[in-house]
């Protein structure tokens, strides 16, 4: 039996291998790859399985996920190749729920700075959306549970899940989980996306009583959601806000989401207000328009109203700041 190669031997011959094309690699050179003992060797074989797709190596990504799933915190550092081998198993569409299983329950303590730490969140986040993408019946008391993981690479994984989890309960969990709040703004707007993916008309208006504050976490993460929304709700959901503003912070703000928001009707009610609002509600809605600077029918549809209204003052200022920002 041939001796396993060092590091250093391991990582050169990768090298070598990243000099073609994944599908120009074949699949006992993969099998190497994925044989290795070394985690970070075994991470780059997963990833070609992905990338090409090939489902007759599966047996091989369970094996190798076996094989770090062993004295884990010296053999698969950081979970590199086991979260690499789950990404692996999903994109070949593998409905392997017990390996998920495993790896949703998986804590990894390695130790870091001041004490030890755990690696394992983005494992745990990803095995948690392949079980809801299997039809695990269980799905929603993992997501539940992992809610309110400690680290917040999980929790965005059980948001995730939920928008994936064929259940009627799914968004009654998400909205639970926004009212509960979460110290990560990433979660939060994971949340916001999926509530808004799940059913856009029904949610936009749970979403409503997070924007009174717009420079809080909870009410950005909010409204980016709904920009990026894309459905007429949300447009709906911005225009509502930004009339009923108090402030010039909270009208900028739902302005900001408008400008995003790439659907119809948006462009007309910028250029409405350009036209005919007062000169400083126009002023705060062309200093919001540098995201459609370089959108040419816009800019010309911009100059027709600025040249309709008659304000030279807003006219300059609108040249100026769409040429410097």
């Amino acid at each position: 039996m041939a001796k396993p190669l060092s590091l250093e031997a391991a990582l050169a011959h990768l090298r070598e291998l990243k000099q073609r094309s994944d599908h120009e690699i074949s699949d006992v050179e993969v099998s190497e790859l994925l044989g290795s003992k070394h985690n970070i060797v075994a991470a780059a074989g997963a990833e070609i399985v992905a990338s090409t797709r090939r489902v007759s190596q599966a047996k091989q990504l369970l094996a190798a996920f076996d094989r770090f799933m062993k004295d884990p915190g010296r053999t698969d550092k950081g979970c590199l190749a086991k979260t690499a081998i789950v990404a692996a198993l999903t994109a070949l569409d593998e409905r392997e729920t017990e390996v998920f299983l495993r790896g949703v329950h998986h804590v990894q303590k390695e130790p870091s700075w001041g004490g030890s730490s755990d690696t394992a969140g983005e494992l745990r986040g990803r095995c948690i959306v392949a079980l809801a993408e299997c039809g695990y019946p269980d799905a929603m008391l993992e997501i539940a549970s992992l809610l309110m993981d400690s680290d917040s690479q999980a929790r965005v994984g059980a948001v995730r899940a939920a928008g994936a989890v064929a259940s009627n309960d799914a968004p009654a969990l998400v909205r639970l989980k926004l009212l509960a709040g979460d110290d990560e703004p990433v979660v939060l707007g994971e949340c916001c996306a999926v509530l808004l993916q799940l059913d856009a008309e029904k949610h936009a208006g749970f979403l409503a009583q997070f924007l009174d504050d717009p420079q809080s976490p909870p009410a950005q993460v909010a409204i980016s959601a709904l920009a990026e929304c894309r459905h007429p709700a949300a447009l709906a959901m911005l225009v509502g806000l930004y009339k009923s503003a108090l402030t010039a912070e909270q009208r900028t703000a739902a302005l900001t989401a408008i400008v995003e928001l790439r659907i119809d009707g948006t462009t007309e009610f910028l250029l409405e207000l350009i036209e005919h609002d007062l000169h400083p509600r126009a002023r705060e809605v062309v200093a919001v328009l540098h995201p459609r600077k370089s959108d040419e029918p816009f800019r010309r549809k911009l100059a027709s109203a600025l040249e309709r209204r008659e304000d030279k003052l807003l006219a300059r200022y609108a040249e100026e700041w769409l040429s410097t920002h």
